[in-house]
């Protein structure tokens, strides 16, 4: 069986004849069920928040502790009552 695959790609590979490629499409049937990749209002919520912690909070303070290596404890602590740490756990 080797052999048999391996002497297929040497005739391949010594073809002159272009390659033909595969096409696949992924996209067939799910365009029919009306699939939304958007953000829920939630969803924009969290996004916003996030940005404006970001600009607010982390932004500033990034220097110093990019310069002294210290780790943001309060700027984690702020971030979790906002619950933006463990954002991944279900209530």
């Amino acid at each position: 069986m080797l052999r048999s695959a391996t002497s297929t790609l040497r005739r391949v590979a010594a073809s002159k004849a272009p390659a033909k490629m595969a096409i696949r499409s992924f996209s067939g049937s799910i365009a029919h069920q009306n699939i939304s990749f958007g953000l829920n209002e939630d969803q924009i919520a969290i996004q916003e928040l996030t940005r404006k912690f970001t600009q607010d909070e982390i932004i500033p303070a990034a220097a110093h502790h990019d310069r002294t290596g210290e780790y943001p404890t309060e700027i984690i602590r702020k971030a979790w009552n906002l619950g933006l740490v463990n954002t991944h756990i279900p209530q």
